[in-house]
């Protein structure tokens, strides 16, 4: 029987500034991969592994979640079972009740998205929520969670599960003629408090629903400190640590284990070990490898970028291997800030001490998933949005691009000349930044119906990035603006001919794309073109009130606006001029996606309100001060714009107060005045419009997000929508 004892912390094998504190919290895992066959039938991949978290201090709260993934050769999909206690969820309501929801390093948005959306609507479809297992270790390991079951004595483990999304069921057994390896005993990085336990080639036979199977396997065992492994503090610093792991069954016997521990934040490899197992030796240890990625994967739903190829080199054991996964898509959901796990099997090969040697090798990469800062999150969005928006509508216009927009000449095109009338000024503005969230929003809101988004993201990222960036420049003409993303506005750089021409084109040209075979029907097409033309003519509409109320503004049309409820036809033009992009993006992610009447109501309006409150946020932040606001402070008062914050503003204020802010709204000369538009923004500030706005938006959007729950099926999407969603509400500046 292996027997396993929780080690007395030692000395670490490094000095730096990060001495781990130690918590009474542990972490157990049973790990295991491999592959079984029925006789002369393909192999069927296979990961199990059972997370099983308790503390000293509370021995009832333990908390545990269990995946089981199974793969066969040729098929991209995996099987998942995914299983997970109402203990997590319980902790996810006290993160969120202390107000310790971000382990003081992560997104705060991010994790909030996370904790509330699986307190208040549950968890993706794909896991189980289940009462705790009985574990027991007596007498070895008996651990049983309805039809799940590992019982592990000596070097025999039985592992019994249904078959996911089947109903066989599957038992095996595993045996070793090896010794266990226990790591603990070998000074190994990272270990220091842990136990660990592995066998790396079992021996596999059992049963398939009636059928035999036989196969090997790798088996791990762990017991831990969160704080080795998980999340490493020092003092109010906190680093969360994640891995990559690699197990390698070579033809010859050898076995390899090679992890490297990394700060998922900066990327920096902090610790590393290799053991290398041959028969009838006594395992080497080796302090140091170089491991180097060799391609990626981004995962569809869950945007993850993980290195899944990679090479290996061991100069001390004259060793360069690599590794290469049997398919990308190998994913697996995990509850919590860490989102997923990558778990993939493949070949490995390469030479050592001068011979070849070959095998089958399994990659584990956890800790990708986790998300520190929403720009660099979003980073993949916007470059990915920009390079589509490039291949469609290229820097430098040629006569192939010239053809697919207007078609062959009849004489000859001049590519030079519309470079200079049209990319040169678009792509002036789209180069100076963005961040890009109307085209986020709209992948986000096709994901939540489930439909995966690369068939249409060039659809999406042309038609509303194109169309706002055309927007930006006509807007700025009509309001005559000097400042757009911290440069002069484009009509000032390059015209206002040129600009007004350029704006234009940005209203039609996305639409082409929707004369490209996208996999839509007629009817689905018809119903695009009706959204956005009914989204061009209500933000029109919306734009054309509030260049009027501008030109009309004076302070007796004004009084008398306020009497007769302005700011509520406010709310309505910006429904219209804002809110129409956004309810129209909505509109278009359910017609793609084949959604029903009551669905697209839904998505349509909480488009529409997510773009009045965005709107009301933007107007508060024109009164800040931030390094980080582009536009100058006050802008819209120094523009004479009654914008919902000044005109309720005007409402809160007392007479005298009230009638000085009016006086300076409507006088160009006092608006100009440097000294007057500051008083003019103190008296915005003092009216108390600000704090009313921050809580309208916020309360307008809380209560849409329940109608849109009733519609939206909780999954990653979804999350990542409010992420998205309440970090651009969160008058945080440089969200």
């Amino acid at each position: 029987m292996i027997t396993t004892q929780i080690m007395a912390a030692r000395p670490l094998a490094h000095e730096d500034a990060w001495q781990r504190e130690e918590t009474s919290g542990r972490i157990a895992w049973w790990f295991c991969q491999g592959y079984f066959r029925k006789q002369n039938g393909p192999p069927t991949n296979f990961v199990i592994c059972l997370f099983h978290g308790y503390d000293f201090d509370e021995n009832d709260k333990s908390h545990n979640y269990l995946f089981i993934a199974l793969t066969e050769p040729g098929l991209p999909e995996q099987r998942l079972t995914c299983r997970v206690d109402q203990v997590f969820i319980d902790t996810f309501h006290k993160e969120l009740a202390t107000g310790k929801i971000n382990l003081g390093i992560l997104d705060r948005f991010m994790a909030e998205a996370i904790l509330k959306e699986a307190t208040e609507y549950g968890l993706p479809g794909h896991f189980e929520l289940a009462a705790p297992p009985s574990i027991d270790n007596t007498s070895g390991w008996h651990i049983q969670w309805d039809d799940f079951r590992l019982i592990w004595k000596g070097s025999r483990i039985n592992f019994h599960f249904k078959e996911p999304k089947a109903q066989g069921q599957i038992h095996f057994e595993l045996s070793s003629e090896n010794p266990a390896l226990d790591l603990t005993t070998m000074d190994i990085p990272r270990l220091e408090n842990t136990s660990y336990i592995t066998f790396p080639r079992m021996k596999l036979r059992g049963l398939m629903g009636g059928d035999t199977i036989t196969g090997q396997a790798w088996f791990d065992y762990q017991d831990t400190d969160p704080s080795e492994i998980v999340l490493e503090k020092c003092g109010k610093q906190s680093r969360l640590i994640g891995w990559e792991w690699f197990a390698f069954n070579f033809e010859d016997g050898s076995d390899w284990l090679l992890q490297q521990y990394r700060d998922m934040k900066t990327k920096e490899v902090l610790d590393k070990y290799a053991v290398i197992v041959q028969p009838g030796k006594p395992p080497l240890i080796i302090r140091d490898f170089i491991a180097e990625p060799l391609s990626h994967w981004v995962s569809p739903f869950r945007h993850i970028r993980y290195p899944i190829a990679w090479r290996i080199h061991i100069p001390q054991q004259a060793a360069e291997i690599e590794f290469f996964p049997d398919s990308p898509d190998r994913e697996i959901p995990m509850i919590g800030y860490m989102r997923a796990v990558w778990e993939g099997d493949g070949e490995v090969k390469g030479n050592w001490q001068q011979r070849e040697i070959k095998g089958r090798g399994h990659v584990e990469l956890s800790g990708y998933g986790y998300i520190f800062d929403f720009k660099q999150y979003t980073k993949v969005f916007v470059e990915r949005v920009d390079a589509l928006i490039e291949d469609f509508f290229p820097r430098q216009l040629d006569e192939n691009s010239l053809e697919s927009f207007v078609g062959r000449p009849v004489w000859q095109h001049d590519p030079e000349t519309l470079t200079e009338a049209l990319s040169a000024p678009v792509w002036d503005l789209l180069d100076r930044g963005g961040k890009h969230w109307r085209p986020m929003l709209g992948l986000f809101l096709l994901e939540t119906l489930g439909v995966p988004t690369e068939p249409y993201e060039a659809l999406l990222a042309n038609v509303i990035e194109l169309n706002h960036t055309g927007a930006l420049i006509i807007d700025d003409i009509e309001d005559e603006s000097l400042i757009r993303r911290g440069e002069e506005c484009v009509h000032l750089r390059y015209g206002t001919d040129v600009a007004i021409n350029a704006g234009t084109v940005l209203y039609f040209i996305p639409y082409l794309i929707l004369t490209k075979d996208l996999g839509l029907t007629e009817r689905q097409l018809v119903e695009l073109y009706r959204i956005v033309i009914s989204f061009q003519i209500k933000a029109h509409f919306g734009q054309g009130m509030d260049i009027a109320w501008t030109k009309k503004m004076s302070g007796k049309w004004l009084r008398n606006k306020i009497r007769n409820g302005f700011s509520k036809q406010i709310l309505e033009m910006y429904s219209m001029k804002t809110g129409a992009a956004t309810q129209g993006t909505a509109e278009a992610a359910c017609v793609i996606a084949g959604a029903e009447s009551p669905v697209r109501k839904a998505y349509s309006d909480f488009g529409r309100i997510f773009g009045v409150s965005f709107q009301i946020v933007d107007d508060v932040l024109n009164f800040s001060g931030s390094l980080h606001w582009t536009k100058r402070k006050g802008e819209d008062l120094e523009a004479g714009k009654p914008t919902w914050i000044i005109v309720r503003a005007l409402e809160l204020l007392k007479t005298e107060d009230q009638e000085r802010l009016i006086a300076i709204l409507c006088d160009p000369e006092a608006r100009n005045d440097p000294l007057c538009l500051k008083e003019g923004v103190s008296l915005v500030a003092k009216s108390g419009a600000l704090e009313q706005g921050r809580r309208l938006a916020r309360e307008m959007l809380e209560q849409e997000w329940r109608n849109f729950s009733l519609y939206a099926p909780v999954s990653e999407a979804k999350t990542m929508l409010r992420m998205l969603v309440t970090g651009l509400l969160s008058f945080d500046e440089d969200y």
